[in-house]
């Protein structure tokens, strides 16, 4: 199953969002989420990202409910990995999210 996000871009920002997306397939990390396929769609106007599906939903949805101490801990401890993933690479992303 998948997930996919579009984003409404004018075409002079196209190569930006298409460097970023190179930039997640480089990526080979547990951490970083994967970019199955990206490409720009003209009907829509927009890019699109295909990301495996993970059933926690939405960053707004996950901060809605309450969670253990633990559980934030390790969230913690994944975006401090990603974090170090992308700065080893060059990248710094101003977007993380558990």
């Amino acid at each position: 199953m998948y997930a996919i996000k579009t984003i409404m871009v004018n075409r002079l920002y196209l190569d930006s969002i298409e460097e970023e997306a190179k930039n997640m397939r480089m990526l080979n990390s547990e951490y970083v989420l994967e970019l199955v396929d990206s490409f720009y769609d003209d009907h829509l106007g927009s890019y699109v990202l295909v990301t495996p599906y993970y059933k926690l939903g939405s960053f707004e949805q996950m901060m809605d409910r309450e969670w253990e101490l633990d559980e934030l801990l390790l969230f913690f401890y994944q975006m401090a990995k990603a974090h170090f993933e992308l700065s080893k690479n060059g990248i710094c992303h101003l977007d993380l999210k558990p």
